[in-house]
């Protein structure tokens, strides 16, 4: 594992410092991700939501990055009876907020606050 980390730095020190970062690219790369995630989500609730246990509803929300700027990012929200969970995407960099009516979610600097 150590050689293994050796490698990664050498092999990053050695990039080009100077490259041209294609920040849009990385958004959609990133935004098709999180459609391919909450696909995934659904698929696993398949049997729930056919026998309409749950139901599903996506939304948007904006997000905005120094690098990117301001965007439209998807949510989903699972709900059950009264309670519900919200997947948000917080930004292309930051932890995934999975949270719950007033439980501890992670923010985008590992925090947890009331949400």
């Amino acid at each position: 594992m150590g050689d293994q980390l050796v490698d990664f730095f050498r092999n990053k020190k050695q990039q080009p410092t100077n490259q041209e970062i294609d920040w849009q690219a990385k958004r959609d790369s990133w935004l098709h991700s999180v459609d391919d995630l909450y696909a995934r989500v659904q698929d696993m609730l398949r049997d729930s939501l056919a026998s309409k246990d749950i139901t599903v509803r996506t939304f948007e929300t904006q997000v905005t990055e120094d690098l990117i700027g301001t965007y439209a990012v998807p949510g989903l929200e699972i709900a059950v009876g009264d309670e519900r969970v919200e997947f948000r995407a917080q930004g292309r960099d930051c932890d995934w907020c999975f949270r719950s009516c007033g439980h501890p979610r992670r923010t985008r600097h590992g925090d947890t606050s009331k949400g």
